[in-house]
């Protein structure tokens, strides 16, 4: 997109100190290469405390809520949140290490309802797909195609005498 990179340029122009690198531009198009933060995978996380729930998240924040789950249980929210926040972050700084991008997925919950909900919302956020869009009609039952055959047809012979008359018209005796 020229347009965004037109306004990370002008941000460097008045953020960056020093020499202008790739970097500094990529970290203006895509602060923190498309990581959430750990406070962001928190809170996408916390909803898996209830089974009902469906929840889209990285590897690495299901990584991390599993660290958290235990200290979660035994009540200590805190604690869980900081336990959380450090093996994500620590999950993610490997990932990058490695050059993987996030990826994610959704781990669905047993309410149909609140699954399409989280689905939703994920994909308005950029997290998953948006689904193909659907065709304006449906496909034609088989006697449709069988009367939509039989009238392609007959327009290749009305084409054909059309193009035979023309040509002997064309002619002269």
């Amino acid at each position: 997109e020229f347009g965004a990179v037109v306004g990370a340029l002008n941000r460097c122009r008045k953020e960056v100190t020093g020499r202008l690198t790739l970097k500094a531009i990529l970290d203006i198009l895509a602060p923190g290469g498309g990581w959430l933060s750990a406070n962001e995978a928190w809170s996408l996380a916390l909803p898996a405390l209830d089974e009902r729930q469906t929840v889209v998240w990285s590897d690495e924040a299901r990584r991390a809520w599993f660290v958290a789950l235990e200290i979660m249980k035994a009540g200590d929210k805190v604690g869980a949140r900081m336990a959380f926040i450090a093996a994500y972050e620590r999950e993610v700084a490997q990932a990058k290490n490695a050059g993987k991008q996030p990826l994610f997925t959704p781990s669905y919950g047993d309410d149909a309802l609140l699954r399409d909900a989280a689905i939703t919302q994920a994909q308005e956020r950029g997290l998953l797909p948006k689904p193909p869009p659907a065709p304006a009609l449906p496909p034609p039952t088989p006697e449709e195609a069988a009367h939509q055959l039989e009238n392609q047809n007959k327009i290749r012979q009305g084409l054909r005498e059309l193009a035979q008359t023309l040509n002997h018209k064309g002619e002269t005796p």
